[in-house]
């Protein structure tokens, strides 16, 4: 049976409000009150709503997309607006099941003027426990409150309807809402692009705030965290013509671990509710590649020679590098118990070569190897060498090759 409205009457009760954070208690499915199910609206598609589209023939709504234009992130809880309709179909309808797309929506039906309250089964897609009754010649509308708080962001949500009358079975409303950033910052995101670990590049940001104008705001921490790497020169407060705004430059390297990407830096300003941050990304990328990183022997006779290759060559295709020597730092033996053997390559001759660990061939004439060979009669049960790359080119970062081994006598 389905919940049926009470009758028409000439006033209408407001809308209850909501707490702007998408939660209610746990009386939440028994209320007018809808939050996001854990079963979606089926989506028009990503960033797609209903903006400028006209009202399909046979649809019950007057309105089938709110937009409540942008806002200023932490300055307005939450908007709401209404999707009025009629049922003009000349029988009773019902509305078998809705589904709201994001938890940031809270939805209530008025019909003919009163809200009607509805409860959902408790079961993972929480559909309606009951449909909701739709008088012939009634009039409703749909209210939904959308959460505005939280960080910049274009947020679009919907409203799937489906109903009894077969000219509009299923039928999808769209919201949408531009929530600003507090600050403008420019750029947006300081990309430094591909660096090596050693190399050092500068950035540099404008912050002007999208709230007060006058320059009354201000970066209240001048020290904020930093990730590794990054350093911080210069915080100015300049003007131009486009008014006040805070000038921050610093660098990124060197010193960088391969795979570095940047990070964030967060400033405090003196509105507690609106902090700054700045991003700078990279792609740290070491020149030298060495593989393996760890050769281990592993069991092997002290009556002959053992041998692992390390194979080094220049991360980016068209550089050069040239090996000149092995610094041995650590060694379970003394410098006559091995060798270490410097290869270079060979002349180009446009052979490809395939190495271990790296995906794809490389060019032969790039390749250097560096041979660790054991002698025979070596004793003790581990055998041990750790080194440092040393390179004719300055600012490569360090380089090491260690291999490990276990002599036995057999």
């Amino acid at each position: 049976m389905g919940v049926t409205p009470p009758p028409p009457s000439s006033g209408q009760p407001g809308v209850t409000g909501q707490d702007g954070t998408g939660n209610q208690g746990p009386d939440a499915q028994v209320g007018g009150g809808d939050q996001a199910q854990s079963q979606p609206a089926e989506s028009l598609g990503h960033g797609t709503t209903n903006k400028g589209k006209p009202i399909p023939e046979g649809c019950w709504f007057k309105k089938i997309h709110l937009d409540f234009g942008s806002v200023v992130e932490n300055t307005q809880d939450k908007d709401s607006g209404e999707y009025p309709f009629e049922n003009k179909t000349g029988k009773d309808q019902l509305i078998t099941n809705f589904s709201t797309s994001c938890k940031c929506q809270n939805v209530k039906f008025i019909i003919n003027g009163v809200e009607v309250k509805y409860k959902r089964k408790p079961t993972p897609d929480q559909p309606l426990a009951e449909p909701i009754k739709i008088p012939k010649g009634a009039k409703g509308k749909i209210v939904m409150s959308l959460d505005l708080s939280g960080a910049a962001s274009e947020r679009i949500a919907e409203i799937r309807v489906d109903t009894t009358d077969p000219d509009m079975p299923s039928f999808t409303l769209t919201s949408q809402a531009n929530i600003l950033a507090a600050f403008l910052v420019e750029p947006e995101v300081q990309d430094l692009g591909q660096m090596g670990p050693m190399e050092a590049k500068e950035f540099v940001f404008k912050v002007r705030s999208n709230i007060v104008k006058d320059g009354s705001w201000q970066i209240t921490e001048k020290n904020p965290d930093l990730p590794s790497g990054m350093k911080l020169d210069s915080m100015e407060r300049k003007n131009d013509a486009k008014g006040f705004y805070y000038e921050i430059k610093g660098h990124y390297g060197p010193d960088l671990p391969q795979g570095a990407m940047g990070g964030d830096v967060i400033f405090k300003t003196n509105d507690e509710r609106h902090n700054i941050m700045i991003r700078v990304t990279a792609d740290v990328q070491y020149r030298v590649v060495v593989t393996p990183r760890m050769a281990v022997l592993g069991a092997f006779s002290n009556k002959i020679a053992k041998e692992e290759v390390f194979y080094v060559l220049p991360n980016k295709r068209g550089d050069m590098i040239h090996v000149t020597g092995v610094d041995v730092y650590k060694s379970s033996h003394p410098k006559d118990a091995y060798t270490i053997e410097i290869v270079p390559p060979g002349k180009e001759d446009g052979k490809m070569v395939s190495v271990k660990g790296i995906k794809d061939p490389v060019p032969s004439h790039v390749v250097w190897k560096v041979v660790v060979r054991t002698k025979p009669g070596i004793k003790a049960k581990t055998f041990r060498v750790k080194g440092r790359l040393v390179f004719q080119e300055k600012g490569i970062a360090e380089k090491q090759i260690h291999v490990i081994g276990f002599p036995k006598n057999f």
